[in-house]
Parts: C-alpha cells; sequence; structure tokens
C-alpha cells in the first residue's frame, strides 16, 4: 500500500506557503494555499493528481471570493464568484465548458443578466435587468448569436423597443415606442446596417409624413 505523505511548503522567510498531501507523488486529498500573512488563500480538493471536488478561492480577509467544481480535472458542475459575500457571478459547467444557467449580478445583489449556456455557447433565452430588478431586454441566442425577436423595455414594463436578429444582427423593422405604449418611430435594417432612415410617428403613434 503506497503510503501517504504530507508536504508542507515555505517561502524564503519560512512562512508556510502551502500544505498538500501526495499517494505515489499525486497530489489527493485536500491542498492549501496561503498568503503571506497565513489566511488560507485557496483550498483545494484531489484525486489521482487532478482537481475532483470543490475549489474555493479567499481573499486578505478570509472571505469565500470563489467556488468551483471539478470532476477529473474539468470544471464541472456549479460555480460562483463573490465580493464581500455577495454574489457577482454564479455559472454552471459540464465537462469543463459552461453549460446551463449563468446569472451576473449588480452591486445591490440584484441580478443584471440570466442566460443559458449549451457545450460552450449561448444558447436559450436570455433577460436583461436595470437595478432594483427591473426588466429591461430579453431576448434568445442561438449558437452564440441572438436570433429572433428581441425586446427592450421601459422602466414601467412597457415595451420600449421591438426588434429582430438574424445570426446576431439586426434585421426588418425595430419599432419603437412611447412609455404610454404608442409607437414613437419604425425603420428598417438589413444585415445589422440601418436600411431606412428612421421614421417619426405622432403622438397617436400614426406615421408622420416624410419630410
Amino acid at each position: 500500500m503506497t503510503e501517504a505523505v504530507e508536504v508542507t511548503e515555505v517561502d524564503a522567510e519560512g512562512r508556510v506557503t502551502a500544505r498538500q498531501t501526495l499517494v505515489a507523488g499525486r497530489l489527493e486529498g485536500e491542498a492549501l494555499e496561503y498568503s503571506p500573512d497565513g489566511q488560507v488563500a485557496s483550498r483545494t480538493q484531489f484525486l489521482a493528481g487532478r482537481p475532483h471536488g470543490e475549489h474555493q478561492v479567499f481573499d486578505e480577509k478570509g472571505r469565500l471570493t470563489g467556488r468551483f467544481t471539478f470532476a477529473e480535472g474539468l470544471l464541472d458542475g456549479p460555480a460562483e464568484l463573490l465580493e464581500g459575500g455577495q454574489p457577482q457571478a454564479r455559472f454552471a459547467f459540464r465537462r469543463g465548458k459552461r453549460d446551463g444557467e449563468s446569472a451576473l449580478y449588480g452591486e445591490d445583489g440584484e441580478p443584471t443578466m440570466i442566460c443559458h449556456y449549451r457545450g460552450g455557447e449561448l444558447e436559450g433565452p436570455a433577460s436583461w435587468y436595470a437595478p432594483g430588478g427591473l426588466l429591461a431586454r430579453t431576448g434568445t441566442y442561438v449558437g452564440g448569436k441572438l436570433e429572433g425577436e428581441v425586446l427592450d423595455y421601459h422602466d414601467n414594463g412597457k415595451v420600449r423597443e421591438r426588434s429582430t436578429f438574424r445570426a446576431g444582427k439586426l434585421e426588418g423593422e425595430v419599432v419603437r415606442y412611447r412609455k404610454n405604449g404608442t409607437v414613437r418611430e419604425t425603420q428598417r435594417f438589413a444585415a445589422g446596417k440601418p436600411a431606412t432612415p428612421p421614421t417619426p410617428h405622432d403622438e397617436q403613434g400614426r406615421p408622420l409624413p416624410a419630410r
């Protein structure tokens, strides 16, 4: 039976910088890294020399700033970034690639974006939020690019702009609305570029004659 060897690394001033266990020359079990002031900087679980399980990262005050899940050396499972105890981002991985729901958060702890990945690419519904958690935009990704209808919202919840994307580029008519729901102007796009100038609409949403 191969014996486990406890290894402690120190710097030139004799301060401990790392503690780990080797079995047959490979990392096994918990491995710790330390900051110069002796705080744990990271904690990682290993299996047969590869990260396997949870990997944690800490700031200079010992507060958790990152949490990642590994399986056989690859990111696999939930991951989270934090600052001051507040979430900054949450991800999901499968075999080293983003897969599943991801979320970004603002200083108030409310989400600023929620999206989905499949095999490392953006795929499926996505939502963006303004401060205070107000819905700002919705859309759908296909193969990493916006596809189909995208809606932008006023702070009163009404649609501000309705557009269509094809392979990540604006295509067709864009309709912009006032806060009361009437059409403010329309414009057409082709391959992401304006194909016509904006057409303004009156307070009742009727197109104004060209000048």
